[in-house]
């Protein structure tokens, strides 16, 4: 699976914004020039939600990118995970963070197909929209 570093961006991006609409996180804006990135809103989700959704949130991008372009070879997730890491390691203790992290990381692989292939998101030709 070949894709140009513009579609893998896209893609990546796009499965950040597809997570913030099925979460309900506002999104400012979304980028994938320069610096790529999604710039969210302000965001007050029911506390027994708010880390589920902002973990999966980070998540999204990296899994969006794995399941329509393949394995991440160029390090590209890894602002998303630190990222993941910093919101778990501030809400959870040390014996919780693993545990936690992978049924984050499980919800946004479970996420990312869904939501990206169900329309709206989804071609009548079957083919995802990621940019």
């Amino acid at each position: 699976m070949r894709n140009s570093l513009i579609e893998r961006i896209s893609i990546h991006e796009a499965g950040h914004a597809v997570a913030a609409l099925v979460f309900g996180i506002p999104v400012v804006s979304v980028t994938i020039e320069h610096q790529p990135h999604l710039h969210r809103g302000r965001y007050r989700a029911p506390p027994d939600l708010a880390l589920e959704c902002l973990v999966t949130l980070c998540l999204a991008g990296p899994e969006a990118e794995r399941e329509f372009c393949g394995p991440i070879t160029d390090n590209s997730d890894r602002v998303d995970y630190q990222m993941a890491c910093e919101y778990v390691a501030r809400q959870l203790n040390p014996l919780q963070i693993g545990a936690e992290f992978s049924g984050y990381r499980d919800a946004a692989q479970r996420l990312v197909p869904f939501a990206i292939c169900t329309p709206p998101y989804f071609r009548a030709r079957g083919r995802p929209v990621a940019a």
